[in-house]
């Protein structure tokens, strides 16, 4: 139960975090004189950091576990929001990148866990509880930064995202001692290795049916949510 609080948590903060400029996109590119449509090029940026923090993550999370993979994970989409305070378009898309590389890895550093810490008869729904955890974070972003910002201003609200995405790295440790077990130190991922898991889906047909209907779905639900306040 402890690992399924915990990772849900983490869902929720680094998805509010992805979606926080989103929600204030149109506040944001006044202030870079820019239609708020530059959004797109951010989140753009945001998930080809994703991608590459995904591949990373097969050899991240067995060298130094599922709680520490998130605790980096966590600040690193903190620094990537810290970025994109500034109202310059060259640092917010690099902090784009850099959110990106710490959302990555989240995903399937809380399947680890969850994966080792649950029953097998009830996989598929502590999976689905935790997965709960991306609209969740969409619903906080949606709920808290737009009124934050017409308060404070909109770096102040995207400040506060980063700050309670720090704040959970630091609130998950306690825990890492008891939940990250069976680490491999030496564990080192290759080039080769890195790419092995694309390569394994492609080999099989159905496999990889499944993995381009989820791009398919996937990319509707980022357009829809990226788009949705400045349309």
């Amino acid at each position: 139960m402890l690992g399924l609080i915990l990772t849900l948590a983490v869902q929720a903060t680094a998805s509010m975090a992805l979606l926080a400029l989103p929600m204030v996109a149109p506040a944001v590119g006044a202030a870079l004189g820019m239609s708020g449509t530059f959004v797109g090029y951010y989140i753009s940026a945001a998930y080809i950091g994703a991608v590459l923090g995904s591949l990373l993550a097969g050899s991240l999370v067995p060298r130094l576990g599922s709680i520490r993979s998130s605790q980096l994970g966590l600040i690193l989409v903190a620094s990537g929001l810290g970025l994109s305070c500034t109202a310059h378009l060259a640092p917010m898309l690099v902090g784009a990148l850099v959110l990106g590389l710490g959302y990555g890895p989240i995903t399937p550093a809380s399947s680890h866990l969850l994966a080792q810490t649950s029953s097998p008869r009830h996989l598929s729904l502590i999976f689905s509880l935790k997965q709960t955890g991306v609209p969740l974070g969409g619903m906080l972003a949606a709920a808290l930064v737009p009124p934050l910002a017409m308060r404070t201003g909109w770096q102040w609200a995207i400040a506060a995202v980063a700050i309670a995405c720090a704040l959970c790295a630091v609130a998950a440790q306690p825990l890492r001692q008891r939940l990250d077990g069976g680490l491999q130190p030496g564990h080192r991922g290759s080039g080769p290795g890195v790419l092995a898991p694309i390569r394994q889906v492609w080999a099989h047909p159905p496999l990889r049916i499944l993995a381009i209907c989820s791009l398919l779905y996937s990319a509707v639900q980022v357009s829809l949510t990226t788009y949705t306040v400045t349309f």
